[in-house]
């Protein structure tokens, strides 16, 4: 893995020199170029929902402000490191991003209850659950991931978005309960009915 990082490293490298060549004395273009970086990273970073980027090397390449304040990780703390893992499980085991830069989707029975591939994109997958202890708070969540993939068509990295639905998940569970008890008065108040109606009809 540290001979697979080193690869993708220089292949950076290499490419932000080549990027430089091209910039270099064209200042219209380095100008439009950071402006669109600086947007992009924008635009992750102050979504209401919670993101986190993983590389091909299981690394964290970003994780954004919402993500900090689900799991209570730093982005300073968390990038660069392969604890990803860390806020949802008690010991080391793959998320679904992970999953998908292992190409190892077939192994989600293995690690979640509930999962399925993703309903609007071809090579993406969803799984969701109860997580205690979550950012100090016991949390249902939906997991949502995706590969992304280079021009020569190679998984490079995987964007993973986690979404806290645990007040739908609490009401809905009052509503099944709160059903449940209706049904059981309305069968108690049937049963009363029968038998005073068999009291009304005993000889006096």
């Amino acid at each position: 893995m540290e001979e697979r990082s080193k690869d993708n490293s220089t292949m950076i490298c290499l490419e932000l020199e080549k990027l430089e060549y091209v910039l270099n004395g064209n200042n219209d273009l380095n100008i439009l170029f950071k402006e669109q970086i600086a947007f992009y990273n924008n635009l992750i970073e102050n979504c209401a929902v919670a993101i986190f980027v993983i590389d091909s090397t299981h690394r964290v390449i970003y994780w954004n402000k919402a993500c900090e304040m689900l799991t209570g990780i730093k982005s300073k703390n968390i990038i660069g490191t392969q604890n990803h893992w860390m806020p949802f499980y008690d010991y080391q085991r793959p998320t679904i991003a992970d999953l998908i830069i292992d190409q190892a989707t077939d192994k989600c029975s293995e690690c979640y209850t509930v999962f399925s591939p993703s309903i609007l994109l071809p090579h993406g997958w969803h799984a969701e659950g109860w997580y205690m202890n979550l950012g100090r708070k016991d949390r249902y969540i939906i997991f949502d991931s995706a590969p992304i993939y280079n021009q020569q068509g190679d998984i490079v990295a995987a964007i993973e978005t986690i979404q806290d639905i645990t007040e739908r998940m609490l009401l809905e569970k009052e509503r099944k309960q709160l059903t449940i008890e209706l049904r059981k008065a309305y069968d108690e108040i049937n049963q009363l009915k029968k038998l005073i109606n068999s009291k009304k009809m005993e000889p006096v």
